[in-house]
């Protein structure tokens, strides 16, 4: 079924692949020939690239403009990328009217414009990502500025101040105030590229980074190449001008189209989702062990047996005398064990100190030394009101109990009741931290719930799905999972202390446990602090 899913998805990876391979292959097949069809193919591959781009990123920023801590930075993209459309454009056309493209010329003007709004998207993107603490990362990173800043200074900046012209006064400061503008750039993006970014939409970030990284590293190739004579040498490709140059500049557009399509797919997927409180049964907190034998009717009983039937005797009465049951019940029951040994357990009414109550009712035969049937231990699983009737057992009763629900399969049966009951209430507080989420910041801010969420699960090693919609800890044993659930719960309220404050996460806490009664709470209480008991 996950591979009839992913098709469409495959296949759209493929076919871009593809057209990559084709369009580097293009490009390659001219090496060393006329520049004239390279030229023109990159200058037309540019269009749908740059166009693409710009209409994602205004689609984007309408879908996020009401949404809290996104809208700015889309804004300020989408602004950025149109001004440097318009120059891409720009250039297309002169080339096409005119053998020689003025410098500088209206497309300068819109390129350098782009990179304030470009700028502060960066700045603001920056602000909201963690610093880099590592000592190695920050090295790194300062390495890798230092580096990236020599380059310019050496290669581009003193040349280009160097040759600068007097005479002609606004093509050398445009000269200059593009590896000014591409410096500025670089310390932006390499910023964010080595912060942690967890998450769908921090992988749409590396795209956007990727692009960025790209683009400013054809800016210093470019100006590098210009200044020594080795951009088209007299018309000719070579492989510094069609793929250091070219290709690369367009890779640069391709990744933003990347990104920006993985963006439109986290907001069409991260919407809010119902909040109704799902409807929670109630787990049974009481375990009672019966020994009954053959001829002689109840021999035995647990110590909590009085906190559930009475403080009266059992001692040589049926059953269903001891446990309040109907005769056939009894007969039902014993039936079933002589013939199987096993009775799977299964709801009974019964008459107890507090009235009528359901129970669940399950045992194994008994047998001889020669393998006859001697008599029956019983598991009662009831729920009542009294949370430590458990704790009254000795430890052998304790010990039979258990050894009832693994022998009668009461325990896996058991477990799946504890794992809904708890995932559900925990569940219904996720959900609510998300669609709060979501109404303070978007798709941006819910995404950035559930990967917080997932990031958690995967660092504790727990096996777990993390959806809007759904969790999944079915994987997960019962102490696993009880560890699991309260922490995810912790991890998501922190969150929205984080974006509104403490006063409002505790107010969704109380509004969610207002759809749930009195009796759902202590449940979910009970087996949170006893680990499932004997589950």
């Amino acid at each position: 079924m996950t591979q009839v899913t992913n098709w469409p998805d495959s296949w759209k990876r493929i076919s871009v692949i593809a057209l990559v391979v084709i369009y580097i292959g293009l490009n390659l097949s001219q090496m060393g020939g006329d520049a004239a069809f390279i030229i023109a193919l990159n200058n037309w591959v540019i269009v749908p690239l740059t166009v693409g781009v710009v209409v994602l990123s205004w689609l984007l920023w309408r879908q996020t403009k009401f949404q809290k801590g996104g809208q700015i930075v889309w804004l300020s993209l989408a602004i950025a990328w149109t001004l440097w459309a318009i120059a891409e454009i720009w250039w297309v056309i002169a080339s096409l009217i005119t053998e020689e493209i003025p410098y500088p010329s209206g497309a300068d003007f819109f390129w350098l414009l782009g990179y304030i709004p470009l700028y502060f998207a960066l700045w603001r993107r920056l602000r909201s990502l963690p610093k880099v603490s590592g000592p190695a990362q920050r090295a790194a990173l300062w390495l890798m500025l230092l580096a990236v800043l020599a380059v310019l200074f050496f290669f581009v900046f003193w040349p280009t101040l160097l040759e600068s012209d007097t005479s002609a006064l606004a093509e050398s400061v445009i000269s200059l105030l593009y590896p000014i503008a591409t410096a500025i750039l670089f310390i932006l993006a390499l910023q964010i590229m080595f912060a942690y970014q967890q998450g769908k939409y921090g992988r749409v970030w590396q795209w956007l980074v990727a692009g960025f990284v790209l683009l400013g590293t054809v800016d210093m190739l470019f100006a590098y190449a210009i200044n020594m004579g080795m951009y088209y040498p007299e018309g000719q490709a070579n492989l510094l001008s069609v793929i250091g140059i070219d290709t690369i500049y367009n890779m640069g557009y391709l990744a933003w189209l990347v990104g920006l399509v993985a963006m439109r797919n986290i907001v069409a997927v991260y919407q809010p989702v119902a909040a109704e409180a799902p409807k929670l049964r109630l787990v049974p907190n009481t375990h009672i062990y019966v020994f009954a034998q053959k001829g002689d009717g109840v021999t035995s009983v647990s110590q909590n047996y009085a906190g559930l039937y009475g403080d009266k005797g059992t001692e040589g009465k049926s059953i269903s005398e001891v446990l309040g049951l109907a005769p056939e019940d009894e007969l039902l029951i014993t039936d079933e064990l002589k013939t199987r040994g096993l009775f799977d357990e299964r709801p009974f009414v019964a008459n107890t100190r507090f009235g009528q109550k359901e129970m669940l009712l399950s045992g194994v035969s008994y047998l001889d030394a020669d393998d006859a049937y001697f008599g029956a231990m019983l598991l009662v699983r009831a729920l009542a009101d009294d949370d430590s009737l458990d704790d009254l057992m000795i430890d052998y009763h304790k010990g039979m109990v258990r050894s009832l629900l693994k022998r009668t399969g009461t325990g896996e049966k058991q477990r799946q009741e504890v794992n809904q009951l708890l995932t559900g209430y925990y569940h219904a507080h996720l959900r609510a931290f998300y669609n709060h989420s979501f109404a303070e910041g978007g798709s941006i801010f819910a995404e950035a719930l559930i990967a917080d969420l997932q990031a958690v699960a995967t660092k504790q090693g727990w096996q777990m799905e993390i959806h809007p919609d759904s969790l999944d800890s079915s994987d997960l044993s019962l102490p696993k999972m009880i560890e699991a659930l309260p922490t995810l719960f912790e991890t998501g309220k922190q969150f929205v202390v984080n974006i509104s404050g403490e006063k409002q996460a505790n107010a969704i806490v109380q509004a969610v446990c207002t759809n749930f009664d009195e009796q759902v709470l202590k449940n979910v209480s009970y087996f949170v602090a006893t680990e499932g008991r004997y589950a």
